[in-house]
């Protein structure tokens, strides 16, 4: 990443800069695929939706993906030593 003053100037691969300047870890949405068969790193950013979804909702390049950590929780046991 390459900063200028406190924001991101541009970020590593991986990595996606947002408005403000910052640089946030982005995945595409696994196993999608538009109709021609190309997955995010071909497909062109559109409104057209493939079973459901768009590449502008699922793809980094596009403004979409997965921005956020997915929720989860360690399963609670009671250990004996």
């Amino acid at each position: 990443m390459q900063f200028d003053a406190a924001s991101c100037v541009e970020c590593m691969g991986g990595f996606v800069r947002e408005e403000d300047g910052t640089c946030t870890i982005c995945e595409d949405t696994s196993g999608w695929v538009n109709d021609e068969g190309d997955a995010c790193h071909k497909a062109s950013c559109t409104d057209i939706k493939h079973r459901g979804l768009s590449s502008n909702q699922v793809c980094c390049k596009c403004g979409g993906g997965q921005r956020l950590a997915t929720p989860f929780e360690y399963m609670r046991a009671n250990l004996v030593l």
